[in-house]
């Protein structure tokens, strides 16, 4: 009786896996199939022009990805070499100051402002920088902000405006600097260094603290030969932190051409009228190659 049971069991089993059918996994091929069964080779037709672009929108350009894999190494190395932080309030004013930049508060009363410290003092850590910048904006704040819309101002006033807006820490309330860059930073920062750029360009470095080589001499952000102005690529390298590539050197040059001059003028304000200086196309240029590279190195965009 059990071996009938057991000979039923199995023939229901063989009857069973003969009625299903069986299953192979499609396989992307370019191989042109024939119906009929030949013994010649298969057909082998090129990917199709939509199959190309369908396949590189998923994947990438082989050789584009291998090519940058080569160049950046490794996913976790590149994700960590393109990291981008905001660049820091007192970073930035110790990078502007270590340029040439003057970042001392004015004195005169001419300027609305009472001196009290330097903010280099700030900027080493000796003193508040809220307390330099308070002095540098002018205790006067109607007086000061009509100046700033009338009147061209430095980088230090601008540094100082904007302290809020490029990141400082509000030391008071006991938190710590933003590590993001938002729209506002970037607009606030961009004009900063462009101000910046007009005491770079006008001192050509001869007032910047560092990129001096072995024996003393330092670098120069443009090079003058006869009425031909072209950009060094040590002064390049001193303002962005490695040495420039042909091209940004050729865009340099290039922005040398591309200043416009502007004619002298004079502002009248309730402190007293202030007298705005021609500015020539050659300066211009440099002032504008000069904000360029400072942009290209600090806005991190």
């Amino acid at each position: 009786m059990l071996k009938r049971v057991f000979l039923l069991g199995a023939a229901a089993l063989l009857g069973q896996a003969a009625c299903l059918g069986s299953y192979d996994k499609g396989v992307p091929s370019s191989v042109v199939g024939n119906d009929e069964v030949s013994n010649e080779q298969p057909a082998v037709r090129p990917v199709s022009p939509e199959d190309s672009t369908s396949l590189w929108m998923q994947y990438g350009d082989p050789a584009v990805l291998a090519a940058r894999a080569a160049e950046e190494g490794p996913l976790d190395v590149s994700s960590r070499q393109h990291a981008c932080h905001k660049f820091k309030f007192h970073t930035l004013g110790q990078v502007m100051m270590d340029l040439g930049v003057n970042m001392s508060a004015p004195s005169g009363a001419a300027a609305g402002v009472t001196t009290l410290v330097p903010l280099e003092l700030a900027l080493r850590g000796v003193a508040d920088p809220t307390v330099v910048c308070n002095n540098i904006i002018s205790t006067n704040q109607q007086q000061a902000m009509e100046r700033a819309a009338k009147v061209s101002q430095p980088a230090r006033y601008l540094y100082c405006a904007a302290r809020l807006t490029l990141g400082m820490p509000p030391y008071a309330a006991r938190l710590a600097e933003s590590t993001q860059l938002t729209t506002a930073g970037a607009t606030k920062e961009f004009d900063t260094l462009a101000a910046a750029a007009i005491e770079i360009a006008n001192s050509n470095l001869a007032n910047a603290t560092r990129c001096t080589d072995t024996a003393g001499n330092k670098a120069v952000l443009f090079d003058t030969v006869g009425s031909t102005v072209t950009c060094n690529s040590n002064g390049m390298a001193c303002l962005q932190g490695y040495m420039p590539t042909a091209e940004q050197i050729n865009l340099c040059n290039r922005l040398l051409t591309s200043g416009e001059a502007s004619a002298a003028t004079t502002v009248v304000l309730p402190t007293g009228n202030v007298a705005v200086p021609a500015i020539s196309a050659a300066d211009a240029g440099k002032r504008l190659a000069a904000s360029a590279i400072l942009a290209n190195a600090l806005l991190c965009e």
